[in-house]
């Protein structure tokens, strides 16, 4: 498993191996990024993306709503943390920018197929300027039966000079920890995926 920040650092333009080595210690030493790398393709700029197993510092919230009457606790929505940093392949600014799907599981995680896909969020960015717009984003739960499993994918996009549809490098992971919300306590420490309980 690769580690996005560790990819930030040692691809990021410009740094020198002895800052890189001294910034890749420093990681070494802090909670482990969890973020899963499905693939890598074309040209890509420095990027990170927040993924810790720390409250705060997760993927994605998973908000739930208390229901005592039946049991368990019924899942509302989940709040997904874009790119904490996107920057461009080119000296001049172009279009960057997100999006992301959720994944359903219906078998403890054995398969999974997206069941909804987000609009993309873009803003300009170049070698030394980092897109700047991009804030985390909100899907609400529609109801199920019986138990489910849901993960983030994350799709960071870099665009072609001159367009904002021709697309020249994406990098496509998965979010792999998820902090807990319930409603009137804390959040509290995360989890492999959201799961929606009731029957």
């Amino acid at each position: 498993m690769r580690s996005a920040s560790r990819r930030l650092i040692l691809g990021a333009p410009g740094i020198s191996v002895t800052l890189a080595l001294l910034a890749a210690l420093t990681i070494a030493a802090s909670p482990a990024l969890a973020f899963t790398i499905q693939s890598e393709t074309g040209a890509v700029g420095a990027w990170a993306v927040r993924d810790n197993a720390v409250a705060g510092e997760e993927g994605a919230r998973c908000y739930y709503v208390n229901d005592l009457v039946n049991g368990g606790s019924k899942l509302t929505r989940i709040r997904v943390q874009p790119p904490s940093l996107v920057n461009g392949t080119h000296s001049k600014l172009t279009w960057v920018g997100w999006q992301y799907k959720i994944l359903k599981s219906s078998d403890a995680g054995l398969s999974s197929k997206v069941i909804y896909k987000s609009k993309v969020w873009k803003d300009k960015a170049s070698l030394t300027t980092a897109a700047d717009a991009f804030v985390p984003a909100t899907w609400y739960a529609p109801s199920f039966n019986g138990s489910k499993r849901f993960l983030v994918r994350l799709k960071i996009l870099w665009y072609a000079p001159g367009s904002s549809t021709s697309v020249e490098g994406k990098v496509v992971g998965t979010y792999e920890n998820y902090v807990e919300k319930y409603a009137g306590f804390p959040a509290v420490g995360t989890t492999p995926f959201c799961v929606t309980p009731e029957a």
